[in-house]
């Protein structure tokens, strides 16, 4: 949809009046990068359009995740997304890729090593931004909550596919269907919009944890499906989170002019954290009864499944 929306007639009139004139197709390349370009017809992509791309929405140094985490922190009113950015900009550079011999030349978007300690800031604060605020309990059950209403609201319809229908479906409509099924006693979908419309949202009785996965290895989906039991299935969720992490790789430049990898100077950046959530939700009437419920049953659920499964 992002390329579509790019290569839209309105759009390209845009394009066409900048100075000087921009081609849709050569923005679209560098905004949705090579792998996602080859899916919608891009074609190939030379090796200053796939630096570009890198510099715009990369996984490491994309200008889109500097900005999120910085947007997201400031306006979560939280401190976990901020890093020295002007310091990394200002030692961001094209330089060989290095590694094997075959591409050690093919030049790749990387840092002088000045930078190095803003690199590991940076992905230090989106592990904290996954940990605490994307992968939060209750900001993932609204997401729930909305894809819920969304799906009883548009029916077979789904999200729309033509360029002027989706950008009609902005989150001024989406408020204002909810605003209308909430206050509506007609309404077929009244109850999920009254979760969102009215934060009766569903609340957290279980959370992934090592002691329970010892236990057994699949302890969330149990006490999920325990809990669909106990209550209506209706009643309860799951959900859960993820961000990979591992090592990041990338070019630095060190005082003597020598390229290296960046795990060779950062053991942080050899190995940053992985995030993975998983919860189980149920109706907010249902919350005390299930605390009691899984605090007298959790280990006899944990158990009585692994006994199942082997």
């Amino acid at each position: 949809m992002t390329t579509e929306i790019i290569r839209s007639k309105e759009m390209q009139e845009i394009w066409g009046k900048i100075t000087p004139p921009q081609r849709g197709e050569d923005i679209a390349k560098v905004t949705v990068g090579p792998k996602e370009g080859s899916k919608v017809g891009l074609g190939q992509f030379n090796l200053w359009e796939t630096i570009l791309s890198e510099i715009i929405i990369g996984d490491t140094f994309g200008a889109d995740r500097m900005d999120y985490l910085l947007r997201d922190s400031l306006h979560a009113g939280v401190a976990y997304g901020k890093f020295d950015h002007y310091r990394l900009v200002d030692t961001l550079r094209i330089l060989p890729k290095g590694g094997s011999a075959e591409d050690s030349e093919e030049p790749t978007l990387g840092l002088l090593e000045g930078g190095i300690q803003s690199a590991e800031a940076l992905l230090w604060a989106r592990y904290f931004m996954y940990s605490q605020v994307y992968c939060h309990p209750v900001r993932r059950i609204y997401d729930i909550h909305l894809g819920d209403f969304l799906e009883k609201k548009m029916g077979e319809n789904k999200i729309p596919t033509k360029t002027d229908d989706f950008l009609r479906l902005d989150d001024n409509q989406v408020l204002v269907w909810i605003r209308e099924a909430a206050s509506s006693p007609k309404d077929q979908i009244r109850e999920l919009a009254k979760r969102i419309f009215e934060r009766r949202h569903f609340k957290r009785i279980y959370e992934r944890n090592p002691e329970d996965q010892e236990t057994n290895t699949q302890a969330t989906e149990v006490i999920y499906k325990a809990a669909c039991k106990k209550f209506r299935k209706d009643s309860v969720r799951y959900d859960e989170c993820k961000q990979e992490g591992g090592s990041k790789l990338f070019p630095v430049q060190i005082k003597d002019g020598r390229v290296l990898q960046s795990i060779e100077l950062s053991t942080t950046l050899q190995k940053v954290p992985s995030v993975f959530t998983e919860y189980v939700f149920v109706e907010d009437k249902c919350r005390n009864e299930g605390e009691a419920w899984l605090g007298a049953k959790r280990l006899e659920i944990l158990e009585s499944r692994k006994e199942i499964e082997e």
